[in-house]
């Protein structure tokens, strides 16, 4: 099964660790670990400790998309990533889509080779 630990410090690193950005244009506003003000309103940004950073991850995003349940590391990082960026439901309908394409690609190889 797919381990949280070893995900997080590959998300913690794209998200740019824990440098604070407040870059006016940026929508997301202060930003810390990947972690944004508009995404969290009501939390510190300035004074996140990766420890919560680690937390959120793992409470938003991992256990959303079951992370713990998935086989291969290298998917569920990939899956967990795409939540990141891309949040919990639009990622869940891709896998979901994905896995459909894929079951129907198995069926009709098995149709044809039958």
């Amino acid at each position: 099964m797919a381990n949280f630990n070893d995900a997080i410090v590959i998300t913690l690193a794209k998200e740019g660790g824990a440098k604070f950005t407040d870059v006016p244009n940026d929508r997301g506003g202060a930003t810390k670990y990947g972690i944004s003000q508009a995404a969290y309103p009501t939390l510190d940004i300035r004074n996140l400790t990766e420890q919560q950073a680690r937390d959120i991850y793992k409470r938003d995003y991992w256990d959303r998309v079951r992370g713990d349940d998935i086989k291969s590391q290298i998917i569920a990082e990939n899956i967990f990533d795409t939540a990141v960026n891309m949040g919990v439901r639009t990622t869940s309908r891709l896998v979901q889509n994905i896995l459909e394409l894929l079951r129907q690609v198995k069926r009709h190889r098995h149709q044809i080779n039958g």
